[in-house]
């Protein structure tokens, strides 16, 4: 067996796993675990980072974290934050990361962050600096180009897509998330 290092942390290897070449779909894998491995470094360290930037000034900057659950096994996380440095006052979603078995688990997490934004009288808008591959999943939940950079999420010009009931948000075809919140219920 070999090694391999993932910073501090030391796995078992399969042989000859670095000798082989990749297919595409291998490579594509690949890409997604280190995608994530990012992303979850990136919570990691805005978690950090709202905990100290609270502790230490007056003015605190407010971080949002949600976890999405299926079966009682966390399979996703978003962070959004909402505070007075933010691009147009509009609360930013800092980083969305969801399991890679998982399909459309990141649909309840955007639900959560719109409501959120409702919450917080910001009228469900919410933006983020999406990576270029997710650029085509997040126009299908109603988010805009706003810059090169950015892209915004206002759901009330997005009716053919999000529907206000009570004041709280839902995507029109999130039957996704009510059947991740429907098994989770049954254990």
């Amino acid at each position: 067996m070999k090694k391999a290092h993932l910073q501090d942390n030391i796995y078992e290897v399969l042989p000859d796993i670095f000798e082989k070449s990749l297919g595409n779909s291998q490579k594509k894998w690949n890409g997604k675990c280190n995608d994530t491995y990012n992303t979850l470094q990136l919570v990691s360290n805005l978690s950090h980072h709202a905990v100290s930037e609270n502790i230490n000034q007056e003015k605190k900057k407010e971080f949002y974290f949600f976890a999405s659950f299926f079966r009682n096994v966390p399979v996703g996380i978003l962070v959004l934050s909402d505070s007075n440095s933010n691009r147009a006052g509009i609360p930013i979603i800092r980083a969305i990361v969801t399991h890679m078995g998982t399909r459309n688990c990141g649909r309840s997490l955007i639900e959560y962050a719109v409501n959120k934004s409702q919450e917080l009288n910001r009228k469900g808008v919410v933006q983020l600096e999406p990576v270029p591959s997710a650029t085509t999943a997040y126009r299908r939940l109603g988010f805009t180009k706003d810059t090169d950079d950015w892209m915004v999420l206002n759901p009330a010009r997005q009716g053919s897509l999000w529907n206000l009931n009570n004041g709280i948000y839902r995507l029109r075809q999130s039957n996704i998330s009510r059947q991740i919140e429907y098994a989770d219920s049954q254990q």
